[in-house]
């Protein structure tokens, strides 16, 4: 990847390189919003990933290449919106309700007595299911 200068990845993968992702409170990234929209691309990454020995990338990637096979929309910009989308909102609100639950602990180890019961937190293969 570093040879080929035209490549987008090769500015990631510079030796001391670092860039950093946004990650949800279990440390995860959204998939969707680093990987490639276009389906050419996804392929491509899937095959650079093989030759790399990428095994988790090549997975993330297979993954949202099976996401737009399984929506009904033809066309795969409207299929990687609609995953961005679903995935960015997951992302937040999992980040809302971490900031929310670490309040009402704070608030609960202060004194002041709340009965408050937040749902439990979806995991992103029930996000895939809806």
């Amino acid at each position: 990847l570093i040879a080929d200068p035209k490549s987008r990845l090769a500015e990631w993968f510079k030796p001391g390189t670092v860039k950093p992702l946004a990650t949800d409170k279990g440390e995860r990234f959204v998939p969707s919003l680093a990987l490639p929209s276009k389906p050419d691309d996804l392929a491509k990454l899937v095959g650079e990933c093989e030759a790399l020995n990428l095994s988790e990338l090549k997975e993330l990637a297979i993954d949202v290449l099976q996401k737009y096979q399984r929506t009904e929309e033809q066309h795969y910009v409207t299929s990687y919106v609609q995953i961005a989308l679903r995935d960015l909102e997951a992302w937040h609100f999992e980040k809302e309700q971490g900031k929310q639950n670490s309040v009402a602990t704070k608030k609960k180890a202060a004194g002041t007595p709340q009965e408050e019961n937040y749902p439990q937190q979806p995991t992103y293969d029930e996000w895939d299911n809806m």
